[in-house]
């Protein structure tokens, strides 16, 4: 029976694709899968009804699984544990100046025009909202979402400890130089031994850890099961404390190329709570939350060890997310004040090596990027910046034209290389419409 429910979770992250973010390297199936139905979770009776029916009832066994999908992503906290992030003061306002996208239609991928209403259905979005010069130009919720709504961010996650990283360096409480095992001694004996701080930060540590969930043995399907996120009674590392130290082969040296590993920022996630003597969700709620003025409280799944998954484990609403996108937009500053050192956010900005980037096989649009800090670097000509979790979670910023989207989604299959090329071609087809409206 533990074979058959193992099997079984395996089989969901394989088709879904659940656990990663963005990843650069090109591993997605040579042709898409079919398209599937867009959901309304509420209109479809996911857990809808007292009780929901049997087939439509949403588990911690099926959440990760499509459709129950629809459901889950915003109701994390019902279905496993999580810790609050508190906010804290008056709410930041996000003034509004409404634009209708109606009209709007672009050459998509495979040739054919279609309309911005087309792409959000096709790319099963559940929020998306615009900022122009710190306004929000367009602001639309589906799937049972509203502005009060959390949602799962996945591996933009990533980029909250990333950023937490940055701070702690520029306050000289951690030393980005340092090895791991100066922070973390547990890890001494396993393949995080020889990595530094910063090999972390930019996921240049060169420990093996295998992601691809075309692979039913992948350490992810294992690494997963450490998290909490999949059925309760098979064996598993309780929490990523326990696994993190079997990580024990290389397949570079440190400070090598670039890989995206989930484990990685899990790593890093420890070694910024010894660093700083602080939860993650208290120091993202002391050092961003509670100075931007959000609206809501976020929530941090936590693993069965009650430590938060620094890989993948926020939930936020929208608008709060949109008020982090235009602080990184305006190098730390929002709402008339300094909410990180302008210093932290350039560093971030200005990327790291792009060889080690190439080495990663990335897809033809990305050739030039980089990894910095858990964020996905342009280097283009708007030095435009993302943030990327699995299932359409994107946070995109472009200081030169003043624009941040905040995008949630559900996407059956999760490989963000399936949709990166429309999301391209839909963002250009926007920041052309607004760079018009307002005569630039």
């Amino acid at each position: 029976m533990k074979k058959k429910l193992f099997k079984s979770l395996c089989l969901t992250l394989l088709v879904t694709g659940t656990l990663t973010g963005g990843t650069a390297f090109a591993q997605a199936p040579a042709t898409p899968p079919a398209p599937q139905p867009r959901l309304d979770w509420q209109k479809s009776g996911y857990n809808v009804g007292f009780p929901a029916p049997a087939d439509k009832r949403v588990t911690r066994e099926n959440a990760l699984a499509y459709p129950f999908t629809g459901w889950s992503y915003q109701h994390v906290r019902e279905l496993f544990p999580t810790r609050g992030v508190a906010r804290g003061g008056p709410v930041s306002p996000l003034p509004s100046q409404p634009m209708s996208l109606d009209g709007l239609t672009f050459a998509a991928p495979d040739g054919k025009t279609i309309s911005w209403a087309q792409f959000e259905a096709e790319t099963h979005t559940d929020a998306m909202l615009v900022l122009h010069k710190g306004k929000i130009v367009y602001e639309r919720y589906a799937n049972g979402m509203t502005p009060e709504s959390q949602h799962l961010l996945f591996s933009v996650t990533k980029s909250f400890v990333g950023l937490m990283a940055e701070l702690l360096v520029h306050d000289g409480k951690l030393d980005e130089t340092a090895k791991v095992i100066t922070y973390v001694p547990e890890l001494a004996g396993s393949a995080w031994e020889t990595a530094t701080v910063r090999d972390l930060m930019d996921m240049r540590d060169g420990v093996s850890f295998d992601e691809n969930y075309a692979n039913p043995n992948a350490e992810i399907h294992r690494y997963a099961l450490a998290w909490g996120w999949g059925p309760a009674n098979i064996p598993a590392p309780k929490g990523v404390y326990e696994a993190l130290p079997t990580l024990k082969t290389r397949f570079a040296d440190s400070g090598g190329p670039f890989r995206y590993r989930s484990a990685a920022t899990d790593a890093l996630g420890w070694v910024i709570v010894r660093a700083s003597g602080q939860s993650l969700s208290s120091l993202v709620s002391e050092r961003v939350w509670k100075r931007l003025g959000v609206e809501h409280d976020a929530t941090w799944a936590i693993d069965p060890a009650g430590q938060e998954i620094a890989a993948a484990g926020l939930n936020v609403t929208a608008r709060d997310l949109a008020r982090l996108g235009e602080m990184l937009r305006q190098d730390g500053r929002f709402n008339g004040q300094q909410i990180i050192p302008a210093a932290v956010v350039k560093k971030i900005k200005a990327g790291s090596d792009n060889a080690a980037f190439r080495a990663s096989n990335p897809i033809p649009a990305r050739l030039n990027w980089s990894y910095r800090s858990q964020f996905w670097i342009s280097h283009d000509a708007n030095q435009s910046f993302n943030l990327f979790g699995v299932a359409g979670q994107r946070v995109y910023i472009d200081p030169t034209n003043q624009i941040v989207i905040v995008r949630f989604g559900s996407h059956p299959v999760l490989s963000n290389l399936f949709t990166a090329a429309i999301h391209d071609a839909a963002f250009g087809a926007l920041t052309a419409k607004l760079k018009t409206q307002s005569g630039q």
